[in-house]
């Protein structure tokens, strides 16, 4: 019985002391309250129908403390262009043969196994590329979908693929190191 008269204290004091916190709807003779959160407003809409009753509407309170506070908001940059990424490596002849005889590689895709390569390479036949594998001196397999001796191309080529095939939006393009 000790413990019963405790408990009924214990409740009451705690729902006294949070009778600030407490806000009450009233509509016929039924109660309905919730509990406010600092910052936080509820509408009609958002309050649920309770035993097939609709609660009456109290005016949006506004929010006490501004928790979203306005943050200097910096000016919106456009779009950075991507640039070609360039890498320069020596490469060695190839079982099947020698790499073609541009300095600058547009390369599609590389691997460490030359059956993956060899996949890569069928695939972008299909879509109208011709193609080659190179080896570096790592034991690399670059699939190059073009070879020039012009810069300017071989950049516009990459440009093109990130354009028209945005699942090779990794391509780069290869110089060759001088042997």
């Amino acid at each position: 019985m000790r413990i019963f008269v405790y408990l009924l204290i214990v409740t009451l004091l705690s729902a006294t002391s949070c009778a600030e916190t407490r806000k009450t709807f009233s509509n016929s003779s039924v109660q309905y309250s919730y509990d406010s959160i600092p910052g936080i407003s509820i509408k009609r809409s958002q309050i649920p129908a309770v035993f097939g009753r609709q609660v009456e509407e109290e005016p949006v309170r506004e929010a006490e403390e501004d928790i979203f506070r306005d943050t200097e908001k910096e000016p919106v940059r456009e779009a950075e262009e991507k640039t070609v990424r360039e890498v320069e490596e020596r490469l060695v002849s190839n079982d099947q043969k020698d790499p073609g005889p541009g300095k600058y590689f547009v390369i599609i895709g590389s691997f460490r196994d030359p059956v993956n390569a060899m996949e890569r390479q069928s695939r972008v036949f299909k879509e109208g590329f011709e193609s080659e594998i190179l080896k570096n001196e790592a034991g690399l397999y670059r699939v190059s979908v073009m070879a020039t001796d012009d810069i300017n191309a071989a950049m516009d080529e990459v440009r093109r693929i990130w354009a028209r095939y945005p699942q090779y939006s990794d391509a780069w393009m290869l110089i060759r190191k001088d042997q």
